[in-house]
């Protein structure tokens, strides 16, 4: 069964179309092999008052691990993350999400991803991503 990749605006993560989703856009610095977004993350997608669900959390990082590896072109989708939860993610407040590109093979791709506020990193992760077949 083959995946389907077109983009319908719909994705949880980045979809302009999916009004209960989280609407990320990130910049994608292909040179450097990084990719940032900037946001305040909506109080609808707290865990306690104030403090944005660990799921959410993980959900940012993924996204940015997956922006920083389309600088090279090519489409991949996250096979393995890991994430660390160093600090709560605060909702309503600005928070700089960061994805780098660590290492790009043929089938295989590494990257980190953090989320910072005021230059404390909140949470990080560690990613390994496949390269979708027929990606250019």
């Amino acid at each position: 069964m083959g995946i389907d990749t077109s983009d319908e605006g719909l994705c949880f993560a980045c979809g302009k179309r999916n009004p209960h989703g989280l609407q990320l856009v990130f910049e994608v610095d292909a040179d450097a092999g990084m990719a940032v977004c900037e946001l305040a993350v909506p109080g609808r997608f707290n865990g306690w008052p104030g403090v944005c669900h660990g799921g959410i959390v993980a959900t940012l990082l993924d996204e940015a691990i997956v922006y920083a590896c389309r600088g090279t072109g090519k489409l991949a989708a996250t096979v393995g993350l890991s994430v660390k939860y160093r600090k709560p993610v605060p909702t309503g407040v600005p928070v700089r999400i960061v994805g780098e590109l660590v290492s790009a093979r043929s089938r295989i791709m590494k990257a980190t991803a953090r989320i910072e506020r005021e230059g404390e990193i909140l949470a990080e992760a560690e990613g390994t991503l496949a390269v979708l077949p027929n990606s250019t």
